[in-house]
C-alpha cells in the first residue's frame, strides 16, 4: 500500500489531515514475512472462538460468553465449564486438525 497524506475540509471543522492508503504494484517482502506469524496466530484465535461457539450451541449450554481475541469471560459459576470447553477447542485445532504437523512440514 502507498500512503498519501492530504487535507480535507469538513463543515465547521476547518481543514483536517487524513491519510489515504492506495494499493501499489510493488510488494514489500520484509513486511509480508513479518506479518505471517501474527496473522497465523490471529487466525487460530478466530478459529478457536468459532469452534467454541459451535460447541456451546451444539451442547445446549446456556451461559454468557464474552471474548476479545484470545481472552474469555463468563459468569463466575460458569468459568469451569468455559475453561474446559476452551481447552477442548484448542485440542481440536492442534490435534484433530493436525495444524502442528502441517506447520512442521512447511518449515
Amino acid at each position: 500500500m502507498k500512503n498519501i497524506r492530504t487535507r480535507i475540509s469538513l463543515i465547521d471543522k476547518g481543514r483536517e489531515k487524513v491519510t489515504i492508503s492506495l494499493p501499489s504494484k510493488s510488494l514489500n517482502k520484509r513486511k509480508l514475512k513479518s506479518a505471517v506469524m501474527p496473522n497465523l496466530i490471529h487466525s487460530l484465535d478466530a478459529c478457536n472462538i468459532h469452534l467454541l461457539i459451535n460447541k456451546v450451541l451444539d451442547n445446549n449450554f446456556n451461559f454468557p460468553i464474552y471474548t476479545i481475541h484470545d481472552c474469555f469471560a463468563s459468569t463466575p459459576n460458569n468459568m469451569a465449564s468455559l475453561e474446559r470447553l476452551i481447552k477442548l477447542t484448542f485440542l481440536t485445532i492442534y490435534f484433530e486438525g493436525k495444524y502442528l504437523e502441517k506447520c512442521i512440514i512447511i518449515y
